[in-house]
C-alpha cells in the first residue's frame, strides 16, 4: 500500500537538502522549464542584491547551518598548471583540483576561514593563485565554458548538502526494541550475575526506573550490589535502606565520597556471582539483558560481552541507537565505543584488580583495555542487541555525565599505561574531537615502491605524479607507472618526460586493461619493502599521508591499509569497505557522499579503525604479506572487487585491513563513473559469492541491523530472531 505522507516528506527532505536538484528532476517537462527560470532568476537577484550572504548568515544565527542556502564561494586562478587545494582552519579538505590560466578551480568556502595550498605540476616552485568571490551565475557560466549542460551549472551554482547519518525514528526504534524483546529466547541458565551500581544522588524517579528494570529482569539468578558513594539525599538514601530489605541485594555505605572507580570497588568486593554487569544508578537495562548476557557466558572461551545500547530522555523516552561492530581493540584504544552494557566474569575483574581510581572520568575504558591484555581478541564479544538504555539529562548528575567533564585527559593516560604494558612502541596524542590518535614511530623509515597503473590520461597522471615527487613528505620513494598502451601524443610525451626523472620510472604493458595484472606486474618490476598501490586520479592534500600508512602497513598484525579518500568537491569517496553492502550485496564503501568533516555513527569518521576490505584506489601493504597471499587474482577478478579479494585473503592469513582517517587524499575522477554492470563485472559478482560465501552474510567491523542495500548504514527494518555473538 502507497504512503502518501512518506512520498510528501522524502520530498521536502530533497527540497531542504538539494533545491536545484528537487526542481530540475521534475518529471513533468513544463514544471521543470518553470523552475528552471524560476532558479535563474533567483539566482540573479541574489547576486544584484548580496542576499546570499544575508540568506546564509541568518541560517547560520537560527541553527540550520546545513539549510538550503548557497555557500560563500571563491573563483582560483593559476598562472600556470598547479594542483591546489582547499582547507579549512581544523584541515578539513574543501575540494581539490589542477588551475590553470585556462581553467580556474571554485571553492565553497561555506562561512569558514579557508586556506589555499598549491603545488607545481611541473615540480617548480608552486605558483602563487588568485583568490576572488564569485556569484552564482558566474558559476553557471564556468560550467557552460566547459561543456557542461545549463542543468548541471544550476547545480554547481546551488548544491546539494552533503548526507547527513540518518537516525531512526522514535517509534521506529521503539518498535524495533520491542519486537527484539519479544523474540524467543534461549533455556534459562543457572548463572549468577552480580550487578554492580555506584549510586551517588541520582534522581529518585531515575533511581527507581533502575531497580525496576532489574526487577523485571527475565533472568531470574541476579545479584545487585550497591555502593552508596556518599549520598546527601534523604530520599535516596532511604530508597536504598527498603531495597537493602532484599536477600538478593547487598549494600555497602560510605559516609563522604569516595570516587567513582572506588565506589565500584567497594561494591565489586560483594560480589558472589560468576559474571559482572557494570550499570549507572539511573540507567535501565531492557528485561531480556541478563538473559542474554547468561546466555553468551555459556561459551567457557568468552570472558567479556557488550551489547548495542540506546539513549533516552529524563522521561524514559527513546532518542536513538548506538549500534556497535565487533570488538576492535584498535579502535578501542582510540575511543571507548564498547561503553554499555559491559558484562565480565568475576573472576577476570579480581584478576585484573578491579578499577583504577587514578583513571577516574575513563575507568571503564581503562578496564577494558587491562582486559584486553590478559585474553585473547575473540574472548569479548558482541551481542549485536540494544540491552541498555542510557539516560542523558541536560543538568544530569549520573556518574558518566559527571565524569565526562575529565575523560579526555585520562583517556589518553590510561592509553599511555596500556602502551607500556602491552610493550607498544606507539605514541598517543590528541585527535579529532578529542579522541586519541596514536603515532607509530619507525627509526628508519623502508623504501617504498608506488605503482601507478595509467592509460591515456595525461591530465590525471601529471597531477598524481607531482603530487607524489613535490608534495608527498616521504624519504626514499619511487614511482613505477604502469602503462596500458597509451596511444595520445600527450600522454607519450609526458612519459618521456617522466622517464627522465629519477624518481619515476616505466613499464610498458599494453593489451587489454586488467587492473590485478597490471599491479602484480609492477609489483615484480620493483623491490621496495613496501607497496602503495595508487589510481592515476589521486592528488596529494596531505604531505604526511605515506608516512601514516606505511608506519601502521608495517605492523605485523596489519596487511592491507586504506586511506580517507575525498571527492573533488569534498564529500567522502571512501571510508573503509562493508561487506554484503550494495544492490548486487558484495561490497561498497560505507558513507559514501557523506561530509567530509563529518564524525560519522559513533565518531567511525575519526578515529582509525579495523575493516574488512579496503580499496586498491589507495593501498599500502607490505611486499611480503601481498607475496605470501598470491597477490591479486589477476584471472578471477581482473577489475572487479580484486581489492576485496586480497584483503579478504591477507585477513584469512592472519593480517587484517585497516583504515584510517589520518591519511587523506582526493579521488578526482570516480565521483562521475557510473557503476559497471558489463558482464565482467557480473562474473566477478558471481565469483566473490562462490568463493566467500560467509563473508558476505555478515560484516564483523559494521552491524547485522545496518542496511545492506545503501551506503548511508541507516537501519533496517526491524529482525527480532535472537543475536548471536560477534
Amino acid at each position: 500500500m502507497n504512503n502518501p505522507w512518506g512520498r510528501t516528506s522524502r520530498r521536502w527532505a530533497k527540497l531542504l537538502r538539494d533545491p536545484a536538484g528537487f526542481a530540475l528532476d521534475l518529471p513533468n517537462p513544463y514544471y521543470r522549464a518553470m523552475l528552471r527560470m524560476d532558479l535563474i532568476v533567483v539566482m540573479t537577484l541574489c547576486d544584484l542584491l548580496d542576499l546570499r550572504s544575508l540568506l546564509s548568515g541568518f541560517a547560520w544565527r537560527v541553527g540550520f547551518r546545513d539549510g538550503p542556502f548557497w555557500p560563500k564561494r571563491m573563483l582560483v586562478r593559476s598562472p600556470r598548471s598547479a594542483g591546489v587545494i582547499a582547507s579549512g582552519p581544523d584541515g578539513t579538505i574543501l575540494a581539490g583540483d589542477v588551475a590553470t590560466p585556462a581553467k580556474p578551480v571554485v571553492f565553497e568556502s561555506a562561512y569558514r576561514p579557508v586556506k589555499v595550498r598549491t603545488y607545481s605540476l611541473d615540480g617548480q616552485v608552486a605558483p602563487q593563485v588568485q583568490l576572488r568571490p564569485i556569484s552564482a551565475l558566474g558559476v553557471v557560466s564556468l560550467a557552460i565554458a566547459e561543456g557542461a549542460s545549463l542543468d548541471e551549472g544550476l547545480r554547481r551554482a546551488w548544491p546539494g548538502r552533503p548526507l547527513s547519518t540518518p537516525r531512526p525514528r522514535r517509534k521506529d526504534l521503539e518498535a524495533w526494541l520491542s519486537e527484539a524483546a519479544r523474540a524467543p529466547l534461549p533455556p534459562e541458565s543457572p548463572l549468577l550475575i552480580s550487578i554492580v551500581m555506584p549510586v551517588r544522588d541520582p534522581s529518585p524517579a531515575h533511581l527507581n526506573a533502575a531497580l525496576a528494570s532489574i526487577l523485571a529482569q527475565n533472568h531470574r539468578a541476579w545479584q545487585l550490589c550497591i555502593a552508596d558513594d556518599g549520598s546527601r539525599s534523604e530520599a535516596v538514601r532511604r530508597r536504598l535502606a527498603q531495597v537493602a530489605g532484599d536477600r538478593r541485594v547487598a549494600l555497602v555505605t560510605h559516609r563522604t565520597s569516595r570516587g567513582i572507580s572506588s565506589a565500584t570497588n567497594s561494591a565489586l568486593d560483594l560480589v558472589r556471582g560468576e559474571a559482572v554487569v557494570f550499570m549507572d544508578h539511573d540507567d535501565v537495562l531492557t528485561p531480556d539483558a541478563l538473559w542474554r548476557v547468561a546466555s553468551a557466558f555459556d561459551d567457557p572461551s568468552v570472558m567479556a560481552v557488550y551489547s548495542d545500547e540506546a539513549v533516552i530522555d529524563g522521561s524514559g523516552r527513546f532518542r536513538f541507537a548506538t549500534l556497535k561492530p565487533s570488538f576492535d581493540l584498535e579502535r578501542v584504544r582510540a575511543q571507548n565505543y564498547v561503553n554499555h552494557l559491559f558484562a565480565t566474569r568475576a573472576e577476570a575483574v579480581r584478576r585484573v584488580g578491579g578499577l583504577d581510581p587514578q583513571f577516574d572520568g575513563a575507568q571503564d575504558h581503562d578496564l577494558i583495555l587491562r582486559l584486553s591484555e590478559q585474553f585473547p581478541p575473540d574472548a569479548i564479544r558482541h551481542i549485536p542487541a540494544v540491552l541498555y538504555c542510557w539516560r542523558r539529562v541536560r543538568g544530569g548528575r549520573s556518574f558518566s555525565q559527571i565524569s565526562g567533564m575529565r575523560a579526555e585527559a585520562a583517556r589518553r593516560r590510561l592509553v599511555e599505561a596500556h602502551l607500556v604494558r602491552a610493550e607498544v612502541p606507539a605514541r598517543v596524542e590528541r585527535g579529532p574531537l578529542g579522541f586519541n590518535r596514536l603515532r607509530w614511530p619507525l627509526e628508519r623509515w623502508p623504501a617504498v615502491s608506488v605503482i601507478i597503473p595509467s592509460r591515456d590520461r595525461p591530465d590525471l597522471l601529471r597531477a598524481c605524479i607531482a603530487g607524489l615527487t613535490c608534495h608527498t613528505d616521504y624519504p626514499e620513494l619511487e614511482v613505477l607507472v604502469v602503462d596500458n598502451g597509451s596511444e595520445r601524443t600527450e600522454t607519450l610525451d609526458l612519459l618521456s618526460r617522466l622517464e627522465q626523472t629519477p624518481a619515476v620510472r616505466i613499464l610498458s604493458c599494453p593489451g587489454p586493461f586488467n587492473h590485478s595484472r597490471l599491479n602484480n606486474l609492477g609489483v615484480a618490476a620493483t623491490s621496495a619493502p613496501v607497496l602503495a598501490l595508487l589510481n592515476d586520479d589521486i592528488l596529494v592534500s596531505d604531505p604526511d599521508w605515506l608516512r601514516e600508512m606505511v608506519s601502521l602497513a608495517v605492523r605485523s598484525d596489519i596487511g592491507a591499509v586504506g586511506a580517507k579518500l575525498l571527492y573533488p568537491d569534498g564529500r567522502i569517496q571512501h571510508a573503509g569497505v562493508v561487506m554484503g553492502l550494495g544492490p548486487h550485496g558484495i561490497a561498497g564503501h560505507e558513507l559514501r557522499g557523506f561530509a567530509g568533516d563529518a564524525a560519522g555513527p559513533q565518531y567511525r569518521l575519526v578515529t582509525a579503525r579495523r575493516v574488512s576490505a579496503v580499496t586498491a584506489a589507495c593501498l599500502v601493504v607490505e611486499r611480503q604479506k601481498f607475496g605470501a597471499v598470491g597477490g591479486f587474482d589477476e584471472v578471477t577478478f581482473p577489475i572487479a572487487f580484486n581489492d576485496v579479494d586480497l584483503c579478504l585473503r591477507l585477513e584469512q592469513a592472519g593480517f587484517g585491513s585497516i583504515w584510517t582517517p589520518h591519511a587523506r587524499l582526493v579521488h578526482r575522477e570516480s565521483a562521475s563513473r557510473g557503476k559497471s554492470l558489463d558482464s565482467a563485472f557480473l562474473d566477478a559478482v558471481k565469483q566473490m559469492r562462490r568463493r566467500w560465501p560467509e563473508a558476505l552474510g555478515d560484516d564483523a567491523f559494521s552491524h547485522p541491523q545496518f542496511s545492506r542495500k545503501d551506503e548511508t548504514l541507516s537501519m533496517s527494518p526491524a529482525r527480532p530472531e535472537l543475536p548471536r555473538l560477534r
